[in-house]
């Protein structure tokens, strides 16, 4: 993971290897996008390998934007299963809702259970929002964004990095861990959110419509990263990498291109969070 997506350090490319290389970008898209739906949809691929590959095509999103964080930009960040799980949690919350097609019940005050089981008979005010799904995928793209942005902001400016860096973000991660598994934070606790639409990982229609978004949402997301990685923002980044103090000299501001790859880095574990939450029918920290 620590070595770039593409190289961008040489400037001449063989032709042998550029068509080695369409080669198998053209055999890996037609598998993931032709032959896995084909060999589900004829019975020979179980539904259930379906689905988690689906899950893995999730990490992978996470995997895209560590390698943009880390193998460009030199900077080993713990924290993405954060941003992952700030996703998966803003969608859960809509999943497990009856507008969302969430398993509520009359005995339960049609909430999700485990507010019953805390005592709390109405649903709280921050999670009324929730009930619209377009309001749930907005805010589990703009909230991973906004926290990576500040956190990242906050550290870039005083000069963090290297080791202190990685403490500090396994810190926040460790932080949100505890935070997420208190009960008083009425977010379902050690438990987490359960109880969802349970077709969405049951029903074969259902389990190929999302293995198919996931595998799409990748391929976008890794040419948008290559699109990124050749660009002068791209060299940028792997200055940053080798020689930041020089790049400083050179009058550029590495703090807003670090801040920048660490919140799309943040948003690129924060689909893969939303891709993996109805996936796998709970979601937890």
């Amino acid at each position: 993971m620590s070595e770039p997506i593409v190289s961008v350090t040489s400037s001449v490319v063989d032709p042998r290897i550029r068509r080695l290389r369409r080669r198998v970008t053209i055999a890996v898209l037609l598998f993931f996008l032709v032959v896995v739906p084909g060999l589900a949809c004829i019975g020979a691929i179980d539904p259930a390998n379906v689905n988690r590959l689906g899950r893995y095509l999730a990490f992978a999103l996470v995997a895209i934007g560590i390698d943009l964080i880390w193998g460009y930009a030199g900077m080993l960040s713990l924290c993405q299963a954060l941003f992952f799980c700030l996703g998966g949690y803003c969608l859960g919350m809509h999943l497990c809702l009856a507008e969302g097609g969430g398993d509520v019940r009359p005995e339960f005050n049609n909430i999700p259970a485990f507010f019953y089981f805390n005592d709390i008979t109405h649903l709280p005010a921050f999670w009324a929002p929730f009930r619209s799904g377009l309001f749930a995928i907005a805010a589990g793209l703009i909230v991973p964004v906004m926290v990576a942005t500040l956190f990242g902001f906050a550290v870039f400016r005083s000069r963090v990095k290297g080791v202190y860096f990685s403490i500090i973000t396994q810190a926040l991660a460790w932080a949100a861990l505890l935070a997420f598994n208190n009960q008083n934070l009425l977010l379902g606790g050690t438990n987490g959110m359960t109880n969802f639409y349970k077709p969405l990982y049951s029903s074969f229609p259902w389990i190929l419509g999302l293995y198919l978004a996931s595998a799409v949402t990748l391929i976008l997301a890794y040419l948008a990263s290559r699109h990124l990685v050749h660009s002068r923002a791209g060299r940028v980044l792997l200055a940053i990498r080798d020689n930041e103090s020089r790049l400083r000299f050179a009058g550029f501001q590495p703090v807003h291109f670090k801040v920048f790859v660490f919140a799309m880095a943040a948003l690129l574990a924060a689909i893969g969070g939303m891709l993996y939450t109805p996936q796998t029918g709970v979601f937890g920290p």
